[in-house]
């Protein structure tokens, strides 16, 4: 059964949960492991009270091969944006959770569903997109963000898109689940508007994505190649981005894992 997370610290996780409550029936269900729990059909809800990114503690207390977060996103830039990503930390820097040099396990297909609900919703012009990899918490159980914000505004309008987009991948029985590779992204910024291109068009599902300002730590790719519940095939390069030699090194390591590549 999947679980959605969400925190009560968080104005966006909370308003995005309510919507979906409201909206989709879900029943109380009282108290979960000590969370607030809440179901409707095969799909549960919990609420936890501190920031989801400090959450590794559900690995230990939900059973379930699916977790997905409802998260505020944050932007220094103050752009809005509607996302996902998975989690993890590819260098020795941990400052918003999870463990150094640790990558959480990722769930592509899902998160390509929900990037794909969010792109056919309503959004205003507002940016849909992967961002890379990054932060905490630090989990073996598949999991996802799903977020809205940005502006550092909070608006009800975003926090329903997200909603109905995690819902409407949750509830959809048939699904439009047509892809070509499960994939690693390799280059580009923290938003990888190409990558996200290329997941709406069905040619891959991204598991993670590490961005050109990480590319030092491509003994990592190792981890993103089985860290995920279905495992990458190919790792796409965004070529323009990488200089000759760190190409060459992650050429190399993508040869010692057994990895294909394209370019783009």
């Amino acid at each position: 059964m999947p679980f959605i997370a969400y925190s009560k610290i968080d104005p966006t996780s909370m308003e995005t949960a309510d919507f979906i409550r409201n909206e989709f029936g879900f029943e109380y269900k009282g108290e979960l492991n000590g969370f607030e729990h809440y179901r409707f059909e095969n799909i549960d809800m919990v609420g936890i009270d501190s920031a989801l990114i400090e959450a590794d503690f559900l690995d230990a207390q939900l059973d379930t091969d699916l977790i997905i977060f409802l998260s505020m996103h944050k932007s220094s830039a103050g752009i809005k944006s509607l996302t996902v990503h998975s989690e993890g930390n590819w260098s020795n820097e941990s400052k918003l959770g999870g463990h150094p040099r640790e990558l959480s396990f990722a769930a592509p297909l899902e998160m390509s569903f929900i990037l794909k609900h969010m792109s056919l919703l309503p959004h205003d012009g507002i940016d849909v997109v992967y961002e890379a990899t990054h932060h905490g918490p630090f989990l073996r159980t598949p999991s996802l963000f799903a977020e809205f914000g940005g502006s550092g505004l909070f608006e009800k309008e975003g926090s329903a898109t997200v909603a109905k987009a995690v819902m409407g991948y949750l509830l959809d029985k048939n699904g439009n689940k047509n892809f070509d590779k499960i994939a690693i992204g390799i280059g580009g910024g923290h938003y990888s508007q190409r990558f996200t291109k290329l997941a709406l068009e069905g040619k891959y599902a991204f598991s993670h994505i590490m961005p050109k300002y990480f590319l030092d730590e491509y003994e990592m790719l190792g981890q993103a190649s089985v860290r995920s519940n279905r495992a990458p095939e190919i790792a796409v390069m965004e070529w323009k981005s990488i200089n000759k030699e760190v190409r060459d090194r992650i050429i190399s390591r993508l040869n010692d894992i057994g990895m294909d590549y394209a370019r783009i």
